[in-house]
């Protein structure tokens, strides 16, 4: 990509969960699966046009991808370098591609973890629209639907808990008691938050995966 013009603005904004964006009732006959690890214990959730479903424990044979597994080593994306220079950031998984459209994850330089993505029209050669995330929050998955109409993000907050006695003290010795809280927004192609939910609480070793129902 030899000439990158920036359309839209980095939208900058506190996490709104719970409906407090809006519901889902867009998304109409299309909805979302979420799968998600919990101690080792693997459970899929719904997003619809009536809000998240419970959940519901998946079988042990189902395989979750660890977000920090070779996050900058996909041939895919090495056509996108020049964004890299152009952001003064790397770029690297999560990502998705879908009918010339690409949503990838935006790292600050000596950071292993992204809070922020942009999408990139591939046809037309120009960064589209950018979204960032709060502070302390990192992306863990991508997902366009069939249409690149709509851009799911999973991502998390990063807690270290150090409110109780046995977790001052482990805080205290190196080795303090963390999670992380996940929650799953779902933006237009301009970069514009159309709802949000919280997903889950108090995960220790996350892993998750989006997937749009045909």
């Amino acid at each position: 990509m030899q000439k990158i013009i920036i359309l839209f603005t980095f939208l900058f904004a506190n996490p709104c969960y719970a409906n407090s964006v809006g519901s889902c009732t867009f998304l109409q006959s299309n909805s979302l699966k979420v799968a998600y690890s919990d101690d080792g214990d693997t459970f899929e959730k719904i997003i619809g046009k009536n809000g998240v479903s419970s959940a519901n424990e998946l079988e042990d044979n189902y395989v979750l991808t660890s977000l920090w597994e070779n996050q900058f080593s996909s041939e895919t994306l090495l056509p996108f370098r020049e964004i890299e220079k152009t952001e003064g950031a790397r770029i690297g998984k999560p990502f998705d591609i879908r009918n010339d459209y690409l949503a990838v994850a935006v790292y600050k330089q000596n950071s292993y973890t992204a809070n922020s993505l942009i999408l990139v029209d591939m046809k037309a050669d120009i960064i589209e629209s950018k979204v960032g995330l709060g502070i302390g929050q990192t992306v863990f998955d991508i997902k366009f639907n069939k249409e690149a109409s709509y851009i799911a993000v999973a991502f998390a907050d990063y807690v270290i808990d150090d409110g109780g006695i046995l977790q001052s003290i482990a805080s205290k010795i190196g080795h303090p008691i963390n999670y992380w809280n996940f929650f799953i927004s779902i933006y237009n192609r301009k970069g514009s938050k159309l709802c949000s939910f919280e997903l889950a609480s108090k995960i220790e070793k996350p892993m998750i995966s989006l997937s749009w129902k045909k």
